[in-house]
C-alpha cells in the first residue's frame, strides 16, 4: 500500500469542517491529495451525529480519485450507528473502484470493531497499542470518560473479557451494580414468536434449572416491547419500576431486558437502552461459540434429528432491515418434518430470497432440504445468474434427490430497483399487497426441482413496486386444517404492521388451528417490504 506521505498534499488552508456534528464534537477535517485523501473524526459519534458525519465522509471519497483513509484515532464514542455509516462508506468506495482504509483507531472504536466482526471487513492499517494498567494517557482518559457517559464502553469491555458463555451473567450484574438493580434478567424469544423464555442472572446451568416461560398474550407488557420496538417502564407492584427493553440487531428480535429499579430517571432509562442495544450485538457474536442461545429459542426443549438439521439450514436471523427494504420470516416445523426452508442474502448490489418445500418426511426430507439450501447457496455464492442458480439447484435432485423432488421460488432484487425477477418452480403463488389490495401475483410454472421432465427454468420479471409487500409461503400455510385461515384478510388486517409481526400473527393463525399440536404440514412464511432505492 502506498505510504501517506506519497500520496497525499499537506493540509488546504480551506480544510472542511463538519457543522452537523455536536458542538461538543471537533468534526471531520478533510485533507485533499493527488491519490487519496485523509478524512479526520474527532470527537463522539452516535445516532445524533451519524447522517452529518456520513455526508462529510461520502464527499470526501467523491473528491479523492483512488480512496479514502479515514483517522478515527479521535473518536472518544462510537455507536452501532457509527458502525453502519462505515460499511455504508465501504460499500460506496468498492462500487466506485475505490478503497476505504481505517488509518487509526481509538479504543472505543476498536473493541466495536472487534465486538461486531465488523474488522473482518474492514480494512485497518493501525490498531490502537494495548493499554497500560500503570497509567493512562490523557487521551486514553478522555475516551474512556466519554464511553462511560451512556456506560456503553462499559459493557462492551466486561463482556469481551468474558468466556461467551457468561456474557448474559457480566452484563447482568455489570446493570445490577451500576444501578442497583434488585434483579436483572433476560427474555429469548422463541424462533415463532409464541413465548419468552426468562434467564436469570443468578440461574444455574440450563439442565438443572428449568427457565419460566412467559407467553406472550396481545395485552402483555413484554408483548409492547417487542411490538412497538420501544423502552417500557412499568410498576412492580412494590416499592419500585420495571424497566424492559428490547433487545433486537436490525430488526431481528432476540428478546427483552428486564430490571427492577428503586427509581427510573430519563438517564437511566437511556442507559437500559443503550445496554440492551450492546447486548443485542454481544449476543449475536457470542452465539457462535455457545449452544446457550440456541438452548434458549427453542419452541421445546428436545427436537428430533429431522428437526435440528432443518433448523440450521436457515439463516441465523429471520429479520432484516435496511434502507430498501425489510425482510421477516418464520417456519412452524411439523409432527414429522417436511422439508420446508427458507433462505436469504444480501450483496453489493442484491437482495436474494427463496423457498423450498421438499417432499417427504422426517430424515429423508431434512436431507433433500439440505441438497437444495446448499445447491442453490453454491450457485448464488459462485456470481452465477438466476438461471443457473436454479439448473443447479434442480441437478443436485436430480443427482442425488433418490427420486424425490422440491417445489419452489428464487428471487433476486436489484437493490437500485431496476429489477425484480424470480423462478417459480411449481410453488403456490405469492401474495402481494399493494394500496390496501391483496392479489394474488399469478406466475408462469415451471415443474419442481428434481422432476427429470423438466428443462430449462424461466426467469420472470416481477412487478415489485416501493410501498408493496410480497408475501411468499409454503403449502402448510393453506392446507388440511389450515386451510381455514384467511391469508389475504390478516394481511389486510396488518398493513400498517412492521413484517415480523405480520409474519407472528400469520404463523400464530396456523399454530391455533391445531390447538397447540404440531402442524401436519411444515408451514412457512417469508414477508417482504420493498421501500425501494435508498
Amino acid at each position: 500500500m502506498t505510504s501517506p506521505s506519497d500520496d497525499r498534499a499537506p493540509l488546504p488552508p480551506a480544510a472542511r469542517t463538519s457543522s452537523a456534528m455536536r458542538p461538543s464534537a471537533d468534526g471531520v477535517v478533510f485533507e485533499p491529495g493527488p491519490l487519496r485523501g485523509l478524512a479526520r473524526v474527532r470527537g463522539a459519534i452516535d445516532a445524533e451525529d451519524s447522517g452529518g458525519l456520513r455526508r462529510e465522509l461520502v464527499a470526501a471519497l467523491e473528491c479523492s480519485r483512488d480512496g479514502l483513509d479515514v483517522d478515527l484515532s479521535a473518536v472518544t464514542f462510537c455507536d452501532t450507528t457509527g458502525l453502519h455509516t462505515l460499511l455504508d462508506l465501504n460499500r460506496l468506495a468498492l462500487e466506485s473502484g475505490k478503497s476505504l482504509v481505517l488509518s487509526a483507531l481509538s479504543r472505543p472504536v476498536a473493541r466495536l470493531l472487534r465486538l461486531s466482526g465488523v474488522e473482518h471487513v474492514l480494512t485497518v492499517r493501525a490498531w490502537p497499542p494495548p493499554r497500560v494498567r500503570q497509567g493512562r494517557e490523557p487521551a486514553d482518559r478522555e475516551a474512556t470518560a466519554a464511553s462511560d457517559r451512556t456506560g456503553l464502553g462499559e459493557v462492551l469491555a466486561a463482556a469481551e473479557g468474558a468466556a461467551p458463555v457468561r456474557s448474559l451473567d457480566v452484563v447482568a450484574r455489570n446493570l445490577r451494580d451500576r444501578f442497583d438493580a434488585r434483579y436483572v434478567s433476560f427474555l429469548f424469544l422463541d424462533t415463532v414468536g409464541r413465548r419468552l423464555l426468562r434467564v436469570h442472572d443468578t440461574a444455574a446451568e440450563p439442565p438443572q434449572q428449568p427457565a419460566e416461560q412467559v407467553p406472550l398474550a396481545g395485552s402483555s407488557v413484554y408483548d409492547d416491547v417487542l411490538r412497538y420496538q420501544e423502552l417500557i417502564v412499568a410498576a412492580d407492584g412494590t416499592a419500585g419500576k420495571r424497566v424492559l427493553a428490547p433487545v433486537t440487531n436490525r430488526g431481528d428480535v432476540i428478546g427483552v431486558l428486564e430490571l427492577f429499579l428503586a427509581q427510573v430517571t430519563p438517564e437511566v432509562s437511556t442507559q437500559v437502552q443503550e445496554a440492551a442495544h450492546a447486548l443485542a450485538y454481544i449476543i449475536v457474536t457470542d452465539r457462535r461459540f455457545t449452544d446457550l442461545y440456541h438452548w434458549g429459542n427453542r419452541t421445546t426443549p428436545h427436537v428430533s434429528l429431522s428437526a435440528e438439521i432443518q433448523r440450521q439450514l436457515l439463516p441465523s436471523a429471520a429479520c432484516c432491515e435496511a434502507p430498501e427494504f425489510t425482510l421477516a420470516c418464520a417456519l412452524v416445523q411439523a409432527s414429522e418434518i417436511a422439508g420446508d426452508t427458507y433462505d436469504y442474502s444480501l450483496d453489493t448490489h442484491t437482495l436474494h430470497l427463496s423457498i423450498t418445500d421438499a417432499m417427504g418426511h422426517d430424515v429423508d426430507a431434512a436431507l433433500m432440504a439440505t441438497l437444495l439450501v446448499n445447491a442453490s447457496r453454491g450457485a448464488r455464492r459462485a456470481g452465477s445468474d438466476l438461471a443457473e442458480q436454479a439448473r443447479q439447484t434442480h441437478q443436485a435432485l436430480l443427482d442425488h434427490g433418490r427420486h424425490t423432488f422440491a417445489t419452489g421460488q428464487l428471487l433476486r432484487i436489484a437493490l437500485d430497483g431496476t429489477s425484480s425477477r424470480i423462478v417459480n418452480a411449481g410453488h403456490p403463488w405469492p401474495y402481494l399487497l399493494r394500496d390496501g389490495t391483496v392479489t394474488e401475483m399469478p406466475l408462469t410454472i415451471d415443474m419442481p426441482f428434481g422432476v427429470p421432465a423438466q428443462g430449462a427454468y424461466q426467469v420472470h420479471d416481477l412487478d415489485l413496486r416501493p410501498g408493496d409487500r410480497l408475501l411468499l409461503h409454503t403449502d402448510g400455510m393453506r392446507e388440511r386444517e389450515a386451510e381455514a385461515v384467511d391469508l389475504p384478510a390478516l394481511l389486510r388486517k396488518t398493513e400498517a404492521e412492521h413484517p415480523r409481526e405480520v409474519v407472528r400473527t400469520l404463523v400464530g393463525a396456523v399454530t391455533d388451528v391445531y390447538g397447540g399440536r404440531p402442524p401436519r404440514d411444515d408451514a412457512t412464511v417469508l414477508c417482504l417490504d420493498w421501500h425501494g432505492p435508498a
